[in-house]
This record gives C-alpha cells, sequence and structure tokens, in this order.
C-alpha cells in the first residue's frame, strides 16, 4: 500500500495571476523550515488502478491547518485502502472513497466501510432496511409457503414501516428495540 505524502502550498500568485502554489517563497523561512503561518498543508495518496488496469488518479485534499492534521486524514485514508486485498474490492473502494470525498468532503466512515465488505455488501449502494428485506424474502428458496407468508407479512406491517429507511450498515440494538416498544403499544 503506498505511503502518501504531506506538503503545504499556498494561493499567492505571480504578476501574471499564476498560481505559486509549492513554490512560493514565503512558505519557508531562512532557515529552510516550513512557516508556521503561511499556507495550507495537503496530502496526496495513490489510490488502487482500475479494474482494466487503468491508472486511477491520486486522493488529494488540502486545507489543513498544521501538518499533523493532514496526516492523521492521512492515516485514516490509508486505513480505509488496507481493508481488502482483494482487487475488486479494492477497486470499489478507491471509486467510493473518490465519489465519498467529491460529495461530502471528507472521508467516509472506516468501521462503516469495514462492515459492508465484511457483510459483502456493495460498497457504492447505500441500501436500506427496505431494500434489504425486498431482496431477502425472493431468495428464500426453501421456505414453506405458510413461513413465506408470515415473514412477508412481518415484513410489510412492522419492519419497512419501522426501520425500513434505516440504512443497512447503520441498523442498532436501540433501532430494533424502539420498534418492538411501538409493535408493544
Amino acid at each position: 500500500m503506498p505511503d502518501g505524502t504531506t506538503f503545504k502550498r499556498c494561493s499567492c500568485r505571480t504578476d501574471t495571476g499564476a498560481l505559486l502554489g509549492r513554490s512560493c517563497p514565503r512558505l519557508r523561512r531562512p532557515d529552510g523550515s516550513w512557516s508556521r503561518h503561511h499556507g495550507r498543508w495537503y496530502y496526496q495518496l495513490e489510490l488502487p488502478a482500475h479494474l482494466d488496469g487503468r491508472r486511477r488518479g491520486p486522493l488529494r485534499r488540502g486545507g489543513f491547518d498544521t501538518r499533523t492534521d493532514a496526516e492523521a486524514e492521512l492515516g485514516r485514508a490509508r486505513d480505509l485502502l488496507g481493508l481488502t486485498d482483494d482487487p475488486a474490492a479494492a477497486a470499489q473502494l478507491a471509486d467510493t472513497l473518490t465519489r465519498e470525498v467529491k460529495e461530502s468532503g471528507r472521508l467516509p466512515d472506516v468501521e462503516l466501510l469495514r462492515r459492508r465488505i465484511r457483510t459483502g455488501q456493495d460498497l457504492s449502494e447505500k441500501i436500506t432496511i427496505a431494500d434489504w428485506l425486498e431482496r431477502w424474502l425472493p431468495a428464500k428458496k426453501t421456505l414453506r409457503a405458510s413461513t413465506r407468508h408470515s415473514y412477508a407479512g412481518h415484513i410489510r406491517l412492522y419492519l419497512i414501516p419501522q426501520l425500513g429507511h434505516l440504512l443497512l450498515d447503520r441498523l442498532r440494538v436501540a433501532d430494533v428495540a424502539a420498534m418492538f416498544d411501538t409493535i408493544d403499544e
């Protein structure tokens, strides 16, 4: 897994209006150390290639006040990429990572993706309890007709109205307990 790098850059411009970026002379002090008051910290991390072998662009994030902040998020990104060794899952993970950063401006939760990988869920899909239950019952091929009918009733009357809106990987014990409390009432 790639290590990634952190770097500092600023938004100063030349006389012609071009960004100086990393080459701004004010980013470093005369002794060569980084200026504490000029520029922002960024990180870059190479992502796994697409399944067809094409190189994928790196994950770049920035705007951090300190190098420590940039390195902490770089570490979280590394943790996310380390969740699987399977090339197909790694490519899907990279797609998810890129999409989440683009949409929300932050990295997805490590534990959330770990659960999705462990349970064999599609990482790019946000499946709700209702979606999962609608797929689960038809997939049960060995159920007797009376059992199938009973399950369908429980799903329709209790599970979907109470829990259907929740994301499958966000279901908590408290949600199920609240459903039973509502049924008891």
